[in-house]
């Protein structure tokens, strides 16, 4: 099964982006608000993306993925066989609250645009290829509702990380936090 797109929807002009086999959604033509593992606003927005557990998912994630900037809150791809690096575009997505993509084999770093996420509060990362560095834009700052990122959940283990830990994270909701089986100090 070979995906090129991990479901985006235009906000502009509902264009759709993604074609997702039938095994995966059922009858062609569907709505993608139809679609199990999407929920949508009743604007008809995609809000939430959860194609996960399925490792029927491959290619890449695309750049597309930033149309969803205003209304995806939850994006779960998890356990599947996405490859490349996390595109740019992925962290022009401010409503974003869980971002969910152990289990692949996405390479490249993450990005120090991920501070745009003010509003993430669960990032699971674990068991993928991920290299270089933890962004320093991970940390606190004024940015953020009370100067305090929301991260409940960090996950990184098993990338292959190779940085200090930087300081300042002030993660002080976190309930998980895991670096390990990286090459951090």
């Amino acid at each position: 099964v070979d995906v090129s797109a991990v479901v985006a929807r235009n906000n502009i002009n509902n264009n759709r982006l993604l074609q997702v086999p039938s095994t995966i959604i059922g009858q062609p033509g569907i709505d993608e608000c139809d679609w199990p593992g999407i929920v949508c606003n009743t604007d008809g927005y995609i809000t939430r993306i959860k194609i996960a557990f399925k490792r029927q998912l491959t290619g890449t994630i695309v750049p597309e993925i930033g149309l969803l900037h205003s209304t995806l809150k939850w994006f779960d791809v998890s356990n599947n066989q996405l490859t490349g690096r996390i595109p740019e575009e992925l962290y022009q997505l401010t409503e974003l609250e869980r971002l969910v993509l152990f289990k692949n084999s996405l390479t490249g770093t993450i990005s120090t645009r991920i501070g745009n996420l003010d509003k993430l509060s669960y990032l699971h990362l674990r068991h993928n290829q991920l290299s270089g560095s933890l962004p320093a834009e991970l940390k606190s700052d004024a940015g953020s509702e009370d100067g305090i990122r929301p991260i409940r959940y960090f996950n990184v283990y098993s990338n292959q990380l190779t940085c200090r830990i930087p300081e300042n994270l002030r993660f002080r909701q976190a309930v998980y936090f895991d670096v390990g089986r990286n090459q951090m100090t």
